[in-house]
């Protein structure tokens, strides 16, 4: 049977306090590190799903920065501060040029300029901003290992039978915003769900590594081969250990993200108040909030 294409469009409204995050398929990665949480199934009564996120939002500088990148020459890339959104184009601010790096990253940034600096540049009527089109837009972090907990929610653990959460790890290098996967469904029986990532400014050895190192948040996604799944399940295991996850979640194009990363004021009470909603052609299929975790990213 011929390998049939399907077309993942992945793209984020980011927005603020109960609404959500929406994307048509969704997004993930890490650099430094990275938390990979599965988020339960939607409620399809629930109203806020039929509540379209705002035009144009991003997070309120007050309470968090973001960024997107870019292609830049040579291979490289530009780190953009971004102001607002839409459905085909961002309005954002060239920070590299700002700090005279090449390729600088978020860490940079803020190494350099400061929280205050970056809101204060942001909201200077002097300074010019630009428009990029959403479809040039890089992933938001890079790596190729990543650390993933799951059934960290307790719905999704009931539904799959388990009462507590696994970690393992997860290879793949992250996939753009918009892009495609070829599948083949006699060989593959691909799943997704929604999730939120973070890395780092620095190697997380002990719970004061995290509590000192710059933390940014996006919005991930990601893809299981449920196939490769149950083949990797010991037979006589009764509670999920996450054997056979690793092989089912890893490799080429399982592994996309959106182009947002942001870094909050507040880590906790940021992810606390964000809910995630996956919309897959026009239905929605997932709704979560960061508040029902069970375990948090410290």
């Amino acid at each position: 049977m011929p390998v049939r294409p399907i077309s993942i469009q992945i793209w984020v409204q980011y927005v603020m306090k109960k609404q959500f995050l929406v994307f048509t398929v969704f997004l993930a990665v890490l650099a430094v590190g990275c938390i990979l949480i599965c988020i339960t199934p939607a409620k399809r009564d629930d109203p806020v799903l039929m509540q379209p996120p705002p035009k144009g939002a991003t997070a309120p500088l007050d309470e968090a920065l973001t960024f997107a990148t870019v292609p830049g020459g040579d291979g490289g890339h530009r780190l953009l501060l971004v102001l607002s959104q839409g459905t085909t184009r961002i309005t954002a601010i060239d920070i590299g040029s700002r700090i005279g790096l090449k390729n600088p990253d978020i860490f940079d940034a803020i190494s350099i300029l400061g929280r205050s600096g970056l809101k204060n540049l942001a909201e200077d009527p002097s300074v010019t901003a630009e428009d990029y089109p959403t479809d040039r837009l890089l992933p938001a972090a890079m790596g190729d290992a990543h650390i993933a907990f799951g059934t960290n929610f307790a719905e999704h653990g009931d539904e799959v039978n388990n009462d507590g959460t696994f970690a393992f790890p997860k290879f793949a290098v992250p996939s753009p915003p918009v892009d495609m996967l070829p599948v083949d469904p006699t060989q593959a029986l691909l799943d997704y769900e929604a999730e939120l990532c973070m890395r780092f400014d620095r190697d997380i050895r002990t719970l004061e590594d995290f509590d000192q190192a710059v933390k940014v948040v996006f919005l991930c996604g990601d893809f299981t081969d449920r196939a490769t799944l149950l083949r990797g399940l010991p037979a006589d295991e009764e509670r999920l250990s996450g054997i056979g996850f690793s092989e089912a979640k890893s490799g080429p194009g399982l592994f996309p993200t959106g182009p947002f990363s942001v870094v909050p004021a507040d880590w906790r009470r940021f992810i606390a108040d964000e809910a995630i909603a996956t919309v897959l052609n026009g239905t929605h299929m997932q709704q979560g909030s960061g508040s029902d975790m069970i375990l948090d990213f410290r």
